[in-house]
């Protein structure tokens, strides 16, 4: 089983989940051209995106995007 790569803003708990080269970009929160085009890039080659190593057991356990209230 293979995961999906990832495209994120540099910011928060993505600097933890995404590692760049290896399972997807981190952006500048700003680069709107960045962001696009690592996407394009992505659509356009259905093997880079699905050529992503399975997630280790645990990895991203805890991850939260919201704080809770």
């Amino acid at each position: 089983m293979k995961g999906l790569a990832i495209v994120a803003s540099r910011i928060g708990g993505f600097l933890d989940l995404v590692a760049p080269g290896e399972n997807g970009y981190l952006i500048d929160v700003k680069d709107e051209a960045a962001f696009s085009s690592a996407l394009r890039e992505l659509i356009s080659d259905r093997e880079r995106l699905l050529a992503v190593p399975p997630r280790q057991p645990g990895e991203g356990e805890g991850f939260r995007y919201w704080e809770d209230r």
